[in-house]
């Protein structure tokens, strides 16, 4: 038996519809484990985000969070898997460990038997 897992980490762009097809294929028929890391996506946010760019010269607004969950969420809609919208901070523990979380996505849907959606 193989074992295989597609990581998306740090998708900042929108995904084509023969990408979607691709990966319902692979992980229906195939057997591809997903994990997926999301960032923050607040629309509200972005608009408040300007930077100067030295080789523009120019100020510019993010056209995306720190992920782009839009186009995450329709890659996942397949499986019922919706990420929220939001930019949280806040601090986390576990055993033996603990820190800070800034710009964070939630799982807001995931409804698709055999599939486990990890709560962030």
């Amino acid at each position: 038996m193989q074992y295989g897992t597609l990581m998306l980490v740090d998708s900042e762009d929108e995904f084509r519809q023969e990408e979607v097809e691709k990966l319902r294929v692979d992980v229906t028929e195939k057997g591809l484990s997903v994990l997926v890391l999301a960032e923050w996506y607040e629309e509200d946010v972005m608009r408040k985000i300007k930077f100067f760019d030295d080789n523009t010269q120019m100020y510019w607004t993010p056209q995306t969070g720190g992920g782009h969950v839009p186009g995450l969420n329709t890659l996942l809609a397949p499986y019922g898997v919706a990420l929220g919208a939001g930019a949280f901070k806040g601090t986390f523990s576990a055993p033996g460990h603990s820190g800070r979380r800034v710009g964070t996505s939630i799982r807001s849907r995931c409804r698709m038997r055999g599939i486990r959606c990890l709560k962030a």
